[in-house]
């Protein structure tokens, strides 16, 4: 069903069991551990699963629906591993993948939809300040679903195309200024020009940048960026990935975390170290 990186830099699987469609199983696959969450242990029929930090696990709905009387309803809740609700709330319409970091933090970005919202006083569309919409193209939660911060630099954006983070800071490339804004602990810092990404997946590492893959015979593809990632794609440094046989690359799904790549093909999955340390 999907697949996303934890908090940990672990790959996570969403399967689904084929002989019905009333039951999933997130897992958590990596080298050494494994762990299981029923799809059905959370209130609400959720869109995304993403482990948490201590044994927890976010569920979390990609609309957002109100009730008869215009109330916002819930669509995100963090549970333990016996499907205990510990924190309930609502992160904004129109939401893609949320992304946890190590500490619990999360961080939420959003597709093409401009959610609706309620002007008030503080220019927040809330419930007496739990709720918050996605009108920022980029959310900050703390792990009670409360907002801790939001986009806050002069990049304008209408839709987040791919985000990243090593577990402590957050990089999110949006449209239509072709930006990667950086988000860390002690604040945003300078985005990054990235017109020649496109809507590419991307792995920024301390201060290097690295496009993967690209439209057509591009998709096995490694670019490292130069100095300037504003350069023309001719400027950037390629590396063409193969398969360990040498065989070229077939059309698969990208995952990135710190200064890792996951490629995945069919059930295989391939991790790639694209930055040394």
């Amino acid at each position: 069903m999907g697949i996303s990186a934890s908090y940990n830099g672990d790959l996570v699987v969403l399967w689904r069991d084929p002989n019905t469609i009333h039951s999933a199983i997130c897992a958590v696959e990596s080298l050494h551990t494994s762990r299981y969450m029923p799809y059905s242990a959370f209130p609400a029929d959720v869109d995304y699963v993403v482990p948490m930090p201590n044994h927890q696990w976010l569920g979390v709905c990609a609309r957002s629906s109100w009730d008869d009387e215009g109330r916002l309803l819930d669509a995100a809740w963090r549970i333990d591993d016996d499907g205990k609700v510990l924190a309930h709330g609502n992160m904004g319409d129109a939401l893609l993948r949320p992304v946890v970091g190590k500490d619990g933090t999360i961080w939420a970005t959003y597709f093409d939809e401009m959610p609706w919202r309620e002007d008030s006083d503080d220019d927040e569309y809330s419930d007496e300040g739990r709720y918050t919409a996605g009108y920022t193209g980029m959310t900050v939660f703390d792990d009670q679903f409360h907002v801790a911060g939001r986009h806050h630099t002069s990049t304008a954006i209408t839709e987040v195309y791919w985000s990243h983070t090593d577990g402590n800071d957050f990089w999110y490339l949006s449209y239509p200024d072709w930006n990667i804004d950086h988000w860390t602990p002690r604040g945003w810092k300078q985005p990054i020009p990235a017109d020649q990404l496109d809507s590419s997946p991307f792995i920024a590492y301390r201060d290097r940048l690295a496009r993967f893959s690209g439209p057509g015979e591009d998709r096995d593809t490694l670019y490292y960026a130069p100095a300037d990632p504003s350069e023309p794609l001719q400027a950037w440094d390629k590396v063409v990935v193969t398969f360990p046989d040498g065989s070229p690359l077939r059309r698969g799904r990208v995952i990135t975390w710190g200064n890792m790549l996951y490629y995945l093909y069919g059930h295989d999955w391939y991790l790639l170290t694209v930055f040394n340390d």
